[in-house]
């Protein structure tokens, strides 16, 4: 006979659910302790299930290639899935940006994808 789920696992099992229910194009899935949504190309992470959606009710820049989070300091990154080329990075290219709004944080994407595009010239 199996041992019925712990009380977190359906808490969590709960949760997922209505994530799922909230942000129906979404993907959940956790490793590590860590959670992960995906829709498509974009990709967001956090600690725990509720602060990512936290971070999903949030608007965050959509943006193909990064994946964007928030810090522990409430502050907003975002990692360039891919390395640039040593090239790009001599031409100041960065793979992870950070700002305090995503309307900067955006910017700074574009900056960064504008200044790889011209280095490949």
């Amino acid at each position: 006979m199996a041992a019925p789920p712990l009380r977190e696992d359906v808490v969590v099992d709960r949760v997922r659910q209505e994530a799922q229910c909230e942000f129906p194009d979404w993907r959940f899935s956790s490793s590590g302790g860590n959670w992960t949504a995906q829709r498509g190309k974009v990709r967001r992470s956090a600690k725990s299930l509720a602060e990512l959606l936290a971070v999903l009710r949030v608007v965050t820049p959509d943006v193909p290639g990064w994946n964007v989070f928030w810090s522990d300091e409430h502050h907003l990154y975002a990692s360039r899935d891919c390395r640039f080329t040593v090239q790009q990075e001599k031409a100041g290219c960065w793979r992870t940006v950070d700002a305090d709004t995503p309307e900067a944080l955006t910017d700074l994407i574009a900056k960064q994808e504008e200044r790889a595009g011209r280095a490949w010239a």
